[in-house]
């Protein structure tokens, strides 16, 4: 069975507090953010998986990304933002953090995780990005770990800043599907929401004939329509 020395644990966190540029309080609580549920079955101590951490970690990692782009781009819709943040923290994102900072090396597994490639799998890296942010957030308060994370995710915000949210969704994805399947999109609003002075409209964009795309929400019927040719767009980028 594993069982980590004293220092074994001082040398884990130390690289942790070292890619990170903070160091906790607690050496056992940057263990817990990167042991994998599956070490836990092979130690005779009582060690606590990321699980719970890396749960806490998403809401704020999601607040964080929400703060920085509504106070970026003020007159953005809802809808519109939402997709916005998607493709900032999806977890492609949040792998290329974790491969930047090397937390493959850092993370603690079990036997079969390390023989079936737990290091390298995806899920895990990115979720090892959320259980490091709650615990930086439970040690040092929130402002240090929202400074983390914009610092960390920088790259993918100013891309987003950049490009507005690709300019013209509804071009691009007409471009992109006349392209691969000589077809035009098509859009069908499903039903709105809320009292009729504010309503928000659900729309679905397909390819006739053929399956839903994307799927957004917005302000107005054009709102809704770009969210959800945003929402198409991720999705073509990751067949």
């Amino acid at each position: 069975m594993k069982e980590l020395s004293k220092r074994q644990i001082e040398t884990i966190a130390h690289k942790l507090y070292d890619a990170i540029g903070i160091e906790l309080s607690d050496d056992n609580l940057a263990i817990e953010a990167l042991t994998h549920p599956s070490f836990t079955h092979e130690t005779d101590e009582v060690m606590i998986s990321y699980d719970r951490l890396e749960f806490l970690g998403d809401g704020v990692v999601n607040l964080v990304v929400a703060e920085e782009l509504m106070r970026r781009m003020p007159d953005m819709e809802a809808g519109m933002l939402t997709q916005l943040r998607a493709r900032i923290i999806r977890k492609e994102g949040l792998l290329q953090v974790a491969l930047d900072l090397n937390l493959g090396e850092l993370v603690l597994l079990g036997a079969g995780e390390e023989q079936t490639g737990g290091r390298e799998r995806e899920s895990t890296l990115a979720d090892l990005v959320e259980s490091i942010t709650a615990a930086v957030y439970l040690d040092k308060g929130f402002q240090t770990a929202h400074d983390m994370i914009l610092r960390l995710v920088m790259p993918q915000i100013e891309t987003v800043i950049k490009d507005r949210g690709r300019g013209n969704p509804k071009g691009q994805l007409q471009e992109a599907c006349l392209r691969r399947f000589s077809l035009n999109p098509t859009y069908k609003t499903l039903g709105t929401e809320g009292p009729p002075h504010e309503p928000v409209f659900d729309v679905e964009v397909w390819l006739p004939g053929e399956r839903p795309l994307g799927r957004g929400k917005g302000s107005s019927r054009r709102a809704a329509q770009e969210a959800a040719a945003m929402d198409a767009l991720e999705h073509l980028d990751n067949d």
